[in-house]
């Protein structure tokens, strides 16, 4: 029995959410390649329930034909084209557009991902139906057909063993690449990655065009390409698709950079293998139970993903909550240690440890060596990560822990580096975070000089360091740590 809710019962998800609605699309226009079947299908339906409008972008409206997978699935209209099928559920109760939209929530228009006229188009089809567009989902993809294999067997074969003389079957050995057509990779590469490319430059070019949506916040669209879990992992005879969804995953992460500071979010979903239309040629060689048992088993939760579970990913990306992303592209890259000796510390983390000293710097009372294991190059940059910096002066026998020179543990600060420094910081604030030293101003430099043991700035020593000190800001923790905040754009400066 269901108790009676009082009649001034508040309503949730409450309007007044600090992080907004995380699941409401409300009057936003996305466009999706690849949308009339699989998990371009599964985002469109959950677009479209989220109160979006949704624009397919296919080479033909019509689901592709996947009955085994399809058997697997909760849902169960399969044959219905994605426009119709969105328009029927969630017709628009408010229409917008011209008269080819109007009363629509969906569209269909041909499109080849790999044909530059034919993303721009589409992308001109979506503005000119719905009046603007401001989600990009590049799902459009290709999977070669996957040899799954025993890892076991595949090491206790011969050296040089071929795919063409192994034994067959569902332990059979997967394709290596001397074995591969280079048609693959160029199929692959023409879908996966340049279709990606295509698309981000399109959309970008419209977001940059018009207005924000809602002109009281800066986020100008969203960019959600589909990677894979085989862009960060490796697969045998999956060489051509592992190389090109590792290009997805890189080219996500450079467009992101490149439009941080536009209100221009640009994110990547990595899924594991997902029951879709992609896995049919798989399931219909090597059968549905074995497939079952050999997938469920690379998976921790046991079982292959659903197209839902991807969807829920990308409403969030392009819903409200994705302001809580808005620590994407920074990294936590150093940290710093206050030694009662340098060289002693130097002899330490690089002969015992097998750290490689990157930089040194000394000025008149305080010493600084930045340090990092080998693996991204010889130089300090602090985009990188795992930096160490050890800081000796005359005085490091008194350790410090924070910003008022507390005596204990050898703590001096944590260093972030940040896409914008800017957007970095107006985010800190609104999170309620103490500015200790804003960027660019000498004002409590002494707090700063403080926390390194340093002598204060105003003695006239150690110009150089707080040179480079003054364009850097500081921040504390709730437990008074400092931390400290470098841009990319700036990143070889730094204390």
């Amino acid at each position: 029995m269901t108790a009676q809710q009082p009649a001034n019962a508040p309503v949730f998800p409450a309007s007044d959410s600090p992080i907004g609605n995380i699941a409401s699309l409300d009057n936003k226009v996305a466009l999706i390649t690849g949308a009339s079947t699989g998990l371009g299908r599964a985002i469109a339906l959950a677009y479209a329930a989220a109160g979006a409008y949704v624009v397919s972008a296919d080479l033909t409206p019509d689901p592709a034909s996947a009955p085994i997978v399809e058997a697997t699935q909760i849902e169960l209209d399969h044959k219905t084209p994605t426009v119709e099928l969105v328009n029927n559920r969630w017709p628009a109760s408010d229409p917008k557009g011209n008269t080819q939209g109007r009363g629509k929530r969906a569209a269909y228009v041909k499109c080849d991902v790999t044909d530059e006229s034919s993303v721009k188009n589409a992308v001109a089809f979506t503005v000119d139906t719905f009046g603007r567009l401001d989600i990009m989902v590049n799902n459009a993809g290709e999977l070669p057909d996957l040899q799954l294999y025993d890892a076991k067997s595949i090491l206790e074969l011969p050296v040089g063993i071929s795919a063409e003389t192994s034994r067959e079957g569902f332990n059979g050995v997967p394709q290596r690449i001397h074995e591969t057509d280079v048609k693959l990779l160029d199929r692959s590469l023409a879908i996966n990655v340049r279709g990606v490319w295509l698309g981000t430059k399109h959309a970008v070019t419209q977001f940059l065009s018009q207005q924000p949506l809602n002109p009281s916040l800066p986020d100008r669209g969203w960019v959600i390409n589909l990677a894979s879990i085989l862009s960060s992992a490796g697969y045998p005879g999956a060489s051509s698709y592992c190389t090109s969804k590792g290009a997805v995953l890189q080219l996500t992460r450079a467009t992101a950079l490149e439009y941080a500071r536009d209100g221009i979010h640009i994110n990547a979903i990595q899924p594991g293998f997902t029951d879709t239309h992609l896995l049919e040629g798989m399931y219909a060689k090597m059968g549905t139970e074995n497939i079952h048992q050999a997938l469920n088993a690379l998976h921790p939760w046991g079982r292959t993903g659903k197209p839902a579970d991807i969807a829920r990913v990308a409403v969030f990306l392009a819903g409200e909550g994705a302001g809580l992303a808005e620590t994407h592209g920074w990294k936590f890259n150093q940290i710093g240690l206050r030694v009662t000796s340098m060289e002693s510390s130097l002899a330490f983390y690089t002969k015992i440890l097998g750290m490689k000293e990157l930089a040194r710097m000394d000025f008149e009372t305080v010493n600084i060596a930045l340090l990092a294991y080998p693996g991204e190059g010889d130089t300090a940059m602090f985009a990188r990560e795992g930096l160490l910096e050890l800081v000796q002066n005359k005085d490091s026998q008194g350790l410090i822990t924070n910003a008022q020179a507390n005596p204990g543990v050898g703590f001096i600060k944590l260093c972030f580096t940040v896409p914008d420094l800017d957007k970095a910081m107006e985010y800190l604030r609104s999170q309620g975070l103490k500015v200790v030293k804003e960027m660019g101003s000498r004002i409590n430099q002494e707090v700063i000089a403080a926390a390194l043991g340093a002598e204060d700035p105003k003695q006239g020593r150690n110009i150089g360091l707080w040179d480079m000190v003054q364009q850097i800001p500081f921040v504390q923790d709730p437990d008074g740590y400092l931390i400290e905040l470098v841009s990319y754009g700036n990143s070889e400066s730094g204390a």
